[in-house]
Parts: C-alpha cells; sequence; structure tokens
C-alpha cells in the first residue's frame, strides 16, 4: 500500500520513487513479472497532474521499454527530471559534502541518511558522481562535532586512510 503522491517538490518526488520500487520488487517474487508489475502499479500511486506526465514520458518511450526493469527506469529518470533540475543534483551534493548531524539523531540513523540521500544523487539530473563508500565515511567523521572526532581518533579506529578523502575529483 502506498500513499498517492500529489506533491511536486523534488524531496518527496524522488523517496516516493525509489520506496515504490524497492516495494514491488520485494512483494512480487516472480523476477520475470517485476517489469510489468512496476508499469501497471506505479501509475496507481500518482495524482492526476502526476499521471498525466507519466503517460506522456510512457508514449515517449522506444518499443518494447516497458518490458523491461531498465525500461522502467529510464522512464522513471524522466520522470524525475520532469521536476528535478541538474541545480536540484548540485544542491544535494554540496548537502551531502558538508552535512551536520543533528544532535537528537544518532550516528548510525545519520549515517544511513547519508547513504540514503547519496543513492538519490544517480536518480538527479546532471552528471555529478555519488559519493564512494569511503568518502560517506570521511563525511560522516567530518559531520561530528570536535570532541567526538578526538574520541573516536583516541579509540584508536580508523577510517582506513591516514588522509581526507577528496569528496569529487
Amino acid at each position: 500500500h502506498m500513499h498517492t503522491l500529489d506533491g511536486l517538490e523534488v524531496s518527496l518526488l524522488l523517496p516516493h520513487c525509489l520506496v515504490f520500487k524497492t516495494e514491488v520488487k520485494q512483494a512480487v517474487h516472480n523476477k520475470a513479472q517485476h517489469a510489468v508489475s512496476l508499469f501497471r502499479v506505479f501509475p496507481l500511486t500518482l495524482s492526476a497532474p502526476l499521471l498525466s506526465i507519466w503517460e506522456q514520458i510512457l508514449s515517449d518511450l522506444p518499443p518494447g521499454a516497458q518490458a523491461s526493469v531498465d525500461g522502467f527506469d529510464s522512464a522513471l529518470k524522466a520522470f524525475v527530471a520532469s521536476y528535478a533540475t541538474e541545480e536540484d543534483c548540485h544542491d544535494l551534493t554540496q548537502q551531502l559534502c558538508l552535512p551536520k548531524k543533528p544532535r537528537t539523531l544518532a550516528v548510525q540513523q545519520f549515517y544511513y541518511r547519508l547513504r540514503e540521500l547519496n543513492g538519490y544523487v544517480q536518480w538527479l539530473p546532471g552528471n555529478k558522481p555519488a559519493l564512494l563508500e569511503e568518502q560517506i565515511k570521511q563525511t560522516l567523521y567530518n559531520s561530528m562535532p570536535p570532541a567526538w572526532r578526538d574520541c573516536f581518533v583516541d579509540s584508536g579506529v580508523s577510517l582506513g586512510k591516514s588522509r581526507p578523502l577528496p569528496l569529487f575529483s
């Protein structure tokens, strides 16, 4: 069960699309039926204005694209791109480079949130790369208060590298 997406904000649209995709893949055990299920059910989760955009995207797909998960991914990227811009991708990557952990959020939850946001990068228009795992760890470390970083260093644990990693090459 999914709610109907009716907002145009990328912060709502992208999570909706990716959660939908994950839930369908978990619910449909026959991999051969994934594409059919994705294409058939996704429109049911969209409000009328969003549905009209989706239908236009489907009409622009090459023949046979609706028979594969890759075709759904391409359609989903086009759908996201109809509301998102390269600037949104740039903004997200900048947020990933300089995050601040909220005091009330557990470190593990913060790490998972960084990974989730990093996963969104590939779905947004533009050619910004997602962070590598080492870069996510470095970002997590850099986002902690100095006292926490001191305790981390004192504990003898390392990030696996002796120097900070560049976030983007």
